[in-house]
């Protein structure tokens, strides 16, 4: 299954790129292991977005308590 490029068009520092493209793959194997488990588009979707979601509140968390410090 060829997945499209997601970060295709986004300026992606160079030292943040690997980690991009482990957490793009990441998401893709999960993808399609769901889906090999019969597990709905929809439902899917949902659970990336979810995942995702706890990702970004999490990371948005750590940033802000770095940002706090001298």
């Amino acid at each position: 299954m060829k997945l499209p490029d997601l970060t295709q068009g986004l300026e992606i520092p160079v030292t943040l790129q690997a980690s991009v493209q482990r957490h793009q793959a990441n998401f893709a194997r999960l993808a399609c292991n769901l889906h090999s488990a019969g597990i709905s588009a929809a439902q899917i979707e949902e659970s990336i977005n979810m995942l995702v979601e706890t990702y970004r509140v999490g990371l948005a968390s750590v940033l802000r308590v770095n940002q706090q410090r001298p």
